[in-house]
């Protein structure tokens, strides 16, 4: 699961997450866009906060193609 659909999943906005996780909204979107691939210390966070629901995996694992206007 990548960090996008955790945050549709559990109803988190994006403050919450990035609280969660402890880095800037900024840079949670840039991981949950493919912008930016975190630093050990960043996944090893972002494993925990999700609690194992996003992995180092999902970030390098091709995501399935989404119809625009189509939630996940």
């Amino acid at each position: 699961m990548d960090l996008a659909a955790y945050q549709r999943q559990h109803a988190l906005s994006a403050a919450k997450l990035a609280a969660l996780i402890g880095v800037s909204e900024q840079a949670l979107h840039r991981y949950m866009y493919r912008g930016r691939i975190p630093q050990t210390a960043v996944m090893r966070r972002i494993i925990a906060a999700t609690s194992g629901a996003v992995t180092a995996n999902d970030f390098f694992l091709p995501q399935p193609a989404r119809k625009p206007g189509v939630a996940a």
